[in-house]
């Protein structure tokens, strides 16, 4: 039997409810901050279920009813909503949402899959994330901010153009860290380098088979 897109949201909505009911108390704390503390939770799992509906209702979109029926969804469900509420960044929050969608549409996934792209947003910041988007699709992302086209003689300064609010060292730390984490090739140490002539189309490519994993359940879909 194949859930409904409304049997969907609504079981996922119950899920959100009852992660709504079961969030650990804050003992001592004072009863003004407890009350922003639940209206902040209740707004940003509002914005899920929103998007949840947006897609089914934009993309028709398949919803893996026996996965979400399982208790591994459940136990991964809870833990992406967990995280959303206590995300500062949006972005984070976005990607942690995007991963329970996955699972939500994908027509084959498992829960261990879900958990390992979790652990690893939980070791980015949102200059990590941007950085992995900029490499995923550097073409379109250049023509939005109307720089397609671009180069540089070397990859240090097409990144500053691409992102040009970043300083040098926070850059190459962030490259740094995603090399080491092993999400993108080994690019920081040759990256101011002069060569003749480095395009943005040269930057895709960069990431390694886990970068390309773990984009494909952040995207948004």
């Amino acid at each position: 039997m194949q859930l409904t897109k409304q049997d969907g949201i609504d079981f996922i909505e119950s899920t959100i409810k009852a992660l709504l009911n079961t969030l650990p108390g804050l003992g001592g704390v004072a009863s003004g901050f407890s009350d922003v503390l639940e209206r902040r939770n209740k707004e940003r799992l509002q914005n899920v279920l929103d998007d949840l509906q947006e897609q089914i209702n934009n993309k028709n979109n398949c919803i893996n009813s026996s996965f979400i029926r399982s208790e591994d969804f459940v136990d991964v469900c809870i833990l992406s909503l967990n995280k959303i509420c206590n995300e500062r960044t949006q972005l984070k929050r976005k990607a942690y949402q995007n991963i329970l969608f996955y699972g939500i549409f994908s027509s084959s996934i498992v829960a261990e899959a879900m958990e390992d792209q979790i652990r690893l947003i939980d070791q980015l910041n949102s200059a990590h994330i941007e950085i992995l988007r900029l490499m995923y699709d550097p073409i379109n992302l250049a023509k939005e901010m109307g720089k397609d086209g671009i180069s540089r003689n070397n990859l240090f300064l097409l990144l500053r153009e691409l992102l040009p609010n970043w300083e040098r060292d926070y850059i190459l730390d962030h490259l740094a860290d995603l090399e080491y984490m092993r999400l993108i090739d080994p690019i920081s140490g040759g990256s101011e380098v002069m060569q003749t002539k480095i395009t943005v189309e040269q930057i895709a490519g960069k990431l390694t088979s886990r970068g390309m994993a773990l984009i494909s359940f952040i995207k948004s879909n």
